[in-house]
């Protein structure tokens, strides 16, 4: 085979693998594009399903206020009214995924703690189902709001473990 034969072989073999995977990339797009918003509401559903719960057993979530908000249809926050404040923004990225910005204050005399959530995007695993990946596992939308709740959680744990302080 000559070199031109050769070349030109690897050339249209390139070219190929790229039209595969321009195809595969557009599949996975439209998987995303057809299920992002759904996935998303069912975190909603399952946050506005489990806070209320996790509230009812923990008496300094009650003294608190704890509740979740649906400010729009992009935008989640779990809050507190009383110290100690929380507010837990949750913010859906159509296409993307969702992330976030949790604001802590255990009291008026401490200054606000910022952080913000790293980005869970959405995913197509290799049967081409839709999920949300947090960079090592796909997630079901039920794992995606057990891990927002569980910032919830910590807070509250942290919370319960501050000295308190007078002033």
């Amino acid at each position: 085979m000559s070199w031109a034969q050769d070349r030109s072989a690897q050339v249209r073999t390139a070219g190929e693998r790229a039209g595969v995977a321009f195809q595969n990339a557009k599949t996975v797009h439209d998987v995303v594009k057809n299920n992002a918003d759904a996935l998303w509401e069912m975190v909603v559903s399952e946050v506005e399903r489990i806070a209320p719960e996790f509230r009812e057993g923990l008496p300094a979530a009650q003294t608190s206020d704890l509740r979740v908000e649906r400010l729009n249809l992009n935008n989640l926050t779990i809050i507190t009214r009383v110290y100690p404040m929380l507010r837990l923004e949750i913010i859906y990225h159509p296409g993307i995924g969702i992330d976030g910005e949790i604001r802590k204050i255990y009291s008026g005399l401490e200054t606000p703690q910022l952080a913000k959530l790293g980005m869970i995007r959405f995913a197509v695993d290799p049967q081409l189902r839709p999920w949300f990946f947090d960079g090592e596992h796909y997630l079901h939308p039920a794992q995606v709001a057990e891990e927002l709740m569980e910032e919830v959680a910590k807070f509250f744990e942290d919370a319960a473990l501050r000295p308190r302080l007078v002033g």
